[in-house]
């Protein structure tokens, strides 16, 4: 059991690299700090929260998937105040190979879970338990053809996909799918076929509305050839069934590796997205660049990166150690601090600090940068993942591979 004393807070440098001149550090003398622990259960074998389903909160329970042996695996639902079990769910279709590395889960308005399971292509939406009832399925979808690419959008109660199969002639072909989460009914918003000896994918679909108020529903595209890649982004307007915009030459290089499988974010009339080396700051509108952010470090790229966009920033998590922050406006470099390295966790925003967890959790003056706690990690991929928060009492819940803890947030 690790002790309550596992969580001090460590006064780890910030490296500055443009910092707003008002903006003050931590003094060097401040008297360390610990977390609250209020309970810690211990999770089964084989949990790697780095690789499988993010922790999910909801006033009624902390749920997280738990890969026990090789051939079985299922949901556990805990009690957020005592982490008492309340409930398994293992309603897994056929297909699932129980590995679970590829699950991802989003929450409906009414607190059911929608679960995709990215490798075996299945979804499902399962209802949690209440009240003494189990958790059940309520539905559940296997694409047989195809694979989902991760990760799915979970926008006003309905579902966007993105799939990649082989349509008939053997083309291979790429398409976004839209469904309501009350039924497992799919249909495609659009689709794209790769030329002649290229694989051609549509990722990361996010939803946002343009300034006349339409929904767009707007994709990364990649064009995948023998050595040589393409990334641009597509914007489908839902509301009038018509491509909005395009762009075709966002980055281009000898490596897919970098903006393909990480995320974008909008905010205002700015749409953010990251590239191999870059950050992009986009109009939601048409699509023209209003600014890009160019790594300056040789060994700094975003493979598996995450954004996060607070007040007047953009945070860029690379897939190394560090967290920019850069100014919204124009992109301009803020200050970078050293967090430990990243596999896709995203950046959780909660109070006065931003989290990052995988070598260890950090948490980050969102003003500053400066690090300010630090859980070590315990052992061999004993990696944290994304933290959870009940934003009623700030309590914090994360897990490693090992253990569940609840504790209490930076104040």
């Amino acid at each position: 059991m690790i002790s309550r004393k596992f969580l001090q807070m460590l006064g780890v440098g910030l490296l500055l690299a443009s910092c707003d001149k008002e903006q003050k550090l931590p003094p060097d003398n401040e008297s360390p700090s610990e977390f609250a622990v209020y309970w810690s259960k211990a999770l089964d074998s084989n949990y790697y929260p780095h690789e499988g389903m993010p922790l999910q909160w909801a006033p009624e329970y902390i749920a997280y998937y738990a890969d026990q042996t090789t051939d079985h695996g299922f949901v556990k639902f805990r009690n957020p105040e005592t982490g008492a079990l309340i409930g398994i769910w293992d309603d897994f279709l056929p297909s699932f190979n129980y590995r679970g590395y590829d699950m991802r889960t989003a929450q409906t308005e009414n607190g059911d879970l929608i679960l995709s399971d990215n490798t075996n292509a299945a979804v499902y939406r399962v209802a949690p338990p209440k009240n003494g009832v189990p958790p059940s399925t309520v539905w559940s979808h296997y694409f047989p053809s195809g694979f989902i690419r991760d990760p799915f959008m979970l926008y006003e109660e309905e579902l966007f996909f993105a799939v990649e199969y082989y349509a008939p002639g053997n083309r291979y072909r790429a398409a976004l799918l839209r469904s309501t989460a009350g039924a497992p009914v799919f249909d495609t918003v659009f689709y794209r076929e790769a030329l002649p000896g290229w694989e051609y994918s549509l990722v990361n679909p996010m939803v946002c509305r343009n300034s006349d108020g339409d929904r767009l529903l707007v994709a990364k595209k990649s064009e995948l050839g023998t050595g040589e890649f393409r990334l641009g982004l597509v914007a489908y307007n839902l509301d009038r069934g018509q491509i909005e915009w395009e762009v075709d030459s966002l980055e281009s290089g000898t490596t897919s590796f970098g903006g393909i499988v990480t995320p974008m974010l909008a905010d205002g009339d700015t749409l953010f997205a990251l590239g191999q080396d870059k950050v992009f700051a986009l109009s939601v509108d048409n699509g023209a660049r209003f600014w890009t952010y160019q790594s300056t470090f040789s060994d700094v790229h975003f493979t598996q990166g995450s954004l996060l966009v607070w007040a007047d920033k953009v945070y860029a998590k690379t897939f190394g150690p560090q967290l920019i922050c850069l100014k919204k406006s124009d992109g301009t470099q803020r200050w970078i601090a050293t967090v430990g390295e990243t596999q896709g966790q995203p950046i959780v925003d909660f109070g006065n600090y931003i989290y990052h967890g995988r070598e260890g959790l950090f948490a980050v003056h969102k003003q500053s940068g400066y690090v300010k706690h630090w859980i070590p990690p315990q052992g061999w991929r004993t990696f944290y993942q994304n933290p959870v928060f009940d934003p009623s009492t700030g309590k914090m819940y994360v897990a490693s591979a090992t253990l569940l803890h609840c504790v209490q947030s930076v104040p």
